[in-house]
């Protein structure tokens, strides 16, 4: 009887033993794949301060090298640009302060209106309330604020406001939906370590 249990011990033994080859075969082929894969992958380190282009760059690769932007991620990029538009418009503002350009009278409701801390500028849908965008729109339309841009040196505006403002109707519109060229002119910021694969 001792003998039949060694000897069904040893093919349980030998079976186990194929089984775990076959294991280690598996994990062998796996790991070489991804070896392989990892040789063709390259990493890239974008470091810099604020507002020196490093989202856009990713934002160019993923244009170039992946099927680019989907509807969901483009509506959410609707709420950034709208988002842009309206702090850059208060940036404006302190431009004139910064540069002791007195505010257009016909421009100091609308520039109340955006100083507003309580003010919530957008509706419940994401969109621009349209008193904000009449107010946005005056601001723009004002010749002293084309000066206080050309001197955006001497303070803190973003480099695309002059773009997103020129199309202030396009991007205030209930259908808008943004370009591609919008997407990579929008300001984010990012703090952290971000990462993406392409």
């Amino acid at each position: 009887m001792g003998n039949n249990t060694s000897s069904s011990g040893a093919g349980g033994k030998r079976g186990s033993q194929a089984l775990d080859a076959a294991r280690s075969a598996s994990i062998d082929a796996e790991l070489k794949k991804a070896k392989i894969a990892l040789k063709n992958e390259v990493k890239l380190l974008l470091l810099g301060s604020g507002e020196s282009g490093k989202s856009t760059i990713l934002k160019q690769v993923r244009l170039a090298y992946k099927e680019g932007f989907t509807q969901a991620e483009r509506q959410r990029y609707t709420e950034l640009i709208l988002d842009n538009i309206f702090y850059n418009t208060r940036d404006l503002l302190d431009g004139y302060s910064v540069l002791g350009i007195p505010i257009p009278t016909s421009c100091v409701l609308s520039a109340d209106l955006i100083n507003d801390s309580g003010i919530e500028p957008f509706e419940d849908d994401g969109k621009m309330k349209l008193e904000v965008v009449e107010a946005v729109r005056r601001i723009w339309d004002e010749s002293e604020t084309k000066e206080v841009v050309k001197r955006a040196n001497e303070f803190q505006l973003s480099d695309s406001a002059a773009y997103f403002f020129d199309d202030l109707d396009r991007i205030a519109a209930q259908d808008y939906l943004p370009s591609d060229d919008d997407i990579l002119r929008t300001r984010i910021r990012t703090t952290g370590v971000v990462e993406e694969s392409v």
